[in-house]
Parts: C-alpha cells; structure tokens; sequence
C-alpha cells in the first residue's frame, strides 16, 4: 500500500509540473519556424525593404534563431533602429527584442544581437 501511494505522489508531481501555468519565460528555436519567403525590414524612419536574396535571408534567420531569449515585461530600451517581420504575429526589433502576439522576449546573447544589427546595416 505505501508503495501505490508513493507511486500516486511522484505520478501527480509529475502531472502538475508539466502543467503551464502562465506564460513561457523563454522561447525555443522550435517555435521559430515557419517564417515569411520574404522578410519585410523597417527602419525607424519608415523606410521598409524586402529582403529577397535567399543567403541573406537564411543568415538572418539562423542568427535569430541561435539566440536565446527571456521574457520581459518590456523592453529596456527606447526606440528601434529596424524591425523585420517574421510571421504574421512575430517580429524581431533591435536591439534583440522578438515581440510574439503581445509577448516581449528579450534576446540573452549580445554578440548575437551585434552580428544581427551588423548584417541589417551593410543592406543596401
């Protein structure tokens, strides 16, 4: 009987820790799929570009998503310098923001985020 018991105990623990209680504090790779043919860039005066050429595109993609990101409440900083739209409700924002729907995950790896901003800038 005290092994049954035992057994039930360590089965609900398991249960209740699998369970979400909240929102994710972080966002994984694997849910970075799926994006656009055609990456849509804006810079912050308004300006926007279609990033079409293939290479460039696959560079971006694998920068952002080698990063690590950690939910915030907002982001630390004023303004962007460039958004790119990923999918319809995600969009990656300098310096290392991906806003999901109405979550901000903040990006952990600062070189990451440089490479990111280097490639963005030598766009033409």
């Amino acid at each position: 009987m005290r092994i049954v018991t035992i057994i039930c105990f360590i089965s609900l623990i398991f249960l209740l820790s699998s369970c979400e209680t909240g929102p994710q504090n972080t966002i994984s790779s694997n849910e970075l799929n799926g994006f656009s043919d055609k990456l849509e860039l804006t810079y912050g005066n308004g300006h926007t570009k279609v990033i079409e050429d293939l290479a460039t595109r696959e560079n971006l993609i694998e920068l952002i998503k080698s990063n690590q990101y950690k939910r915030v409440n907002k982001p630390d900083s004023v303004g962007q310098s460039f958004t790119i739209q990923l999918q319809q409700n995600l969009r990656y924002t300098s310096p290392g923001y991906l806003h999901n729907g109405t979550e901000i995950y903040k990006a952990t790896d600062i070189d990451i985020v440089t490479k990111i901003q280097k490639l963005i800038s030598e766009l033409k």
